[in-house]
């Protein structure tokens, strides 16, 4: 099965600069290890990350022209016997 990741920005709290961090889908609630790499200018402390996974579901609504409304036969014959 394929758990897509979703990278974040977070901020390390101690020395404040930005790491980048990849979330899987399933999972993202797992508390994640990060180093802070002095390589990229940190500071060499190890945190904790959590993600929360958010969905928005918005609907959007469509008029659907013709329905619930009855109509016409078009093979239908009126009462003399003649078409509509």
């Amino acid at each position: 099965m394929n758990n897509p990741t979703f990278p974040q920005h977070v901020t390390c709290p101690f020395c404040g600069i930005l790491d980048r961090v990849s979330f899987p889908l399933y999972g993202a609630g797992i508390p994640r290890i990060v180093y802070c790499d002095t390589e990229a200018g940190g500071c060499d402390q190890y945190y904790a990350v959590t993600a929360t996974v958010q969905v928005i579901v918005e609907p959007t609504v469509h008029r659907i022209d013709g329905i619930g409304r009855v109509l016409p036969d078009p093979g239908a014959r009126d009462e003399d016997g003649g078409a509509r």
